[in-house]
């Protein structure tokens, strides 16, 4: 029997390249922190505004540095946001938007999570050489479903470690 760590403390959340995931993988924490961060950044941006910076160079500062900290790994921790944090994140947006500080076609974060998943999903699937990318389908459909976007499957499991 191995001996009792007793110098490893128990923690609730841990940041995993900049994304903060708790035991229970919520993302309130996370949420919390990129905006708390994004809204430091908007004092800056609206000090900047009163020393002169003009219009079009404050919307790419924001686009550069806050649109930047709130979609930083999006693809991997949206799914397992709450409806509440997605609409705080969206009430940020509308913040910014009533005090000029981005541009007024800005999409909505949804908006721009589906895009970069697209982008995602579109880059895996034109490098063929992708670790990440399944195998073509050439199984017959027998089963009378929609059509897919792609022509991919998962690979079936082989190895008794994959039943598990």
């Amino acid at each position: 029997m191995p001996a009792e760590l007793t110098d490893i403390k128990r923690v609730d959340s841990i940041n995993i390249l900049g994304v903060t995931v708790t035991n229970t993988l919520t993302m309130n924490e996370h949420v919390d922190r990129v905006l708390s961060n994004c809204a430091q950044s908007v004092f800056a941006l609206k000090t900047l505004r009163a020393h002169g910076l003009n219009r079009e160079c404050l919307h790419n500062v924001f686009n550069a540095v806050i649109l930047a900290k709130r979609t930083y790994g999006a693809n991997a921790w949206i799914s397992f946001t709450r409806a509440s944090e997605r609409e705080g994140i969206e009430a940020f947006i509308r913040r910014c938007l009533r005090s000029e500080l981005c541009s007024v076609n800005i999409k909505n974060f949804t908006e721009m999570c589906d895009t970069y998943d697209y982008r995602l999903f579109n880059n895996i699937t034109r490098n063929s050489h992708h670790i990440l990318l399944p195998s073509v389908t050439t199984a017959v459909d027998n089963y009378n479903l929609s059509a897919r976007k792609h022509n991919r499957m998962l690979p079936q499991c082989t190895m008794r470690l994959c039943r598990m």
